[in-house]
């Protein structure tokens, strides 16, 4: 079986918003050195806390974001490294 590491011209294609989210999510991330909340997620995007929870769905089924098992409460996602790569690309575009 031949499993390829992806590219940039394989990540999943991500809309303005969902970018914008992932980012901010990695940049609390970075901040707080600890997995954010969904209010701090909300907090930097400037929105309320259901877009940020809808954003945060629509990133783990596009591969970005893991979702952590119900035992977690606090931090329920962890970023992937196709979401580090959809960030860094996000970033570089501007």
């Amino acid at each position: 079986m031949n499993i390829r590491k992806p590219t940039a011209s394989t990540l999943p294609p991500l809309a303005p918003f969902l970018q914008r989210s992932l980012v901010a999510y990695i940049a609390v991330r970075e901040r707080k050195g600890d997995e954010p909340s969904l209010s701090e997620v909300a907090s930097e995007l400037g929105k309320s806390k259901g877009h940020a929870n809808r954003c945060m769905r629509e990133l783990v089924l596009a591969g970005c974001l893991l979702k952590m098992p119900p035992p977690v409460r606090h931090a329920p996602y962890r970023v992937t490294p196709i979401g580090r790569r959809c960030a860094a690309k996000a970033v570089a575009n501007g």
